[in-house]
């Protein structure tokens, strides 16, 4: 869901608005499962070293 979400904001130009959201929405993750892990990899595709 997260990368559909990152996927649609670039498609409609809006990534810079939401950076600081996507950002909150990594730092604030589990760490169960890799979960943190995989939301990292896609804050990082999109917006670069988190």
């Amino acid at each position: 869901m997260f990368e559909k979400a990152l996927a649609l904001l670039k498609q409609h130009n809006l990534l810079a608005g939401f950076r600081q959201r996507a950002r909150n929405i990594v730092a604030n993750a589990t760490e169960a499962w890799g979960h943190y892990d995989s939301l990292k990899e896609r804050y990082e595709e999109a917006y670069g070293a988190f």
